[in-house]
């Protein structure tokens, strides 16, 4: 019983690496992507390299096992809960007369 618990965690660790891989890439890509001169290119190839990361990753995490899977993306969707927390106070914007506004709507 005890191996199936530390094998689930593992495979929930794998999991939020996976995560970590695909979100982190996803955020340089939106970061430097226009600053590039080939954006055109490097969006699609980002999106491209991230799901065939992530896709082989699941595949080996997985091992014919259902709930390998199940765990590996319940951390991958962990690591995504973390960065939207994470990131949702940095997301600023700036009005016409310089003052600060969250992204939220207020009437």
């Amino acid at each position: 019983m005890e191996e199936l618990i530390i094998k689930i965690i593992l495979k929930a660790l794998g999991g939020a690496v996976l995560g970590l891989v695909f979100w982190a890439g996803l955020l340089w890509t939106i970061q430097y992507g226009f600053k590039s001169k080939y954006y055109a290119i490097l969006y699609p190839m980002s999106f491209f390299f991230r799901l065939v990361i992530v896709m082989l990753g699941f595949y080996y995490l997985a091992e014919t096992d259902w709930v390998d899977l199940l765990a590996a993306f319940l951390g991958f969707l962990g690591i995504r809960l973390v960065f939207l927390r994470s990131i949702k106070s940095q997301m600023k914007y700036r009005v016409n007369d310089g003052k600060e506004v969250d992204d939220e709507v207020k009437s």
